[in-house]
């Protein structure tokens, strides 16, 4: 099954629960990066503003969803909490709120770079997430198609 049909058949089967919340949250970076082409200089700039800081937040969470599952291995598993997979999901979850952070305190155009960057990189390791828990296969298409549309507005609101 070609890629893109494999990823439509994984998103159709993904709980309305997320799949709304998930589509809903893309408004925002739609809004942002339309709006630093159409208006004006110094409200352009508050755009960019905005859409930075809403992505700075909403890369942090979903950074936090790997401190999240990690907790949930630990209860399921009833351990102390120190295999590799489980330390890592909490260091992990951190890392995306630093870069979040660093983004806030940059130029617009190198913190709009960094979250896109920020975003990418947090698909890789969510792929890799998925596949070592064995998530749902529609997580990891939804992640795909959200964080696509994520780095695009990034991008597109970048030279305005």
């Amino acid at each position: 099954m070609p890629l893109n049909t494999r990823l439509q058949t994984d998103l159709l089967a993904a709980p309305k629960a997320a799949l709304w919340p998930g589509l809903a949250g893309l408004l925002p970076f739609i809004a942002g990066a339309v709006a630093r082409w159409l208006l004006p200089a110094a409200a352009s700039d508050w755009a960019g503003f905005a859409l930075l800081a809403y992505g700075a937040v909403i890369l942090t969470f979903v950074g936090a969803i790997h401190w999240g599952l990690a907790l949930g291995l630990v209860h399921a598993r009833d351990t102390d909490g120190e295999s590799a997979s489980i330390v890592f999901g909490y260091a992990w979850s951190v890392v995306p709120a630093l870069v979040g952070w660093v983004a806030l305190l940059l130029p617009a155009t190198l913190g709009l770079t960094l979250l896109a960057l920020g975003f990418l990189v947090q698909l890789f390791i969510d792929a890799r997430l998925a596949a070592v828990h064995r998530l749902p296969a529609w997580y990891l298409a939804l992640r795909i198609l959200l964080t696509s549309v994520v780095v695009g507005c990034l991008l597109v609101a970048l030279p305005a």
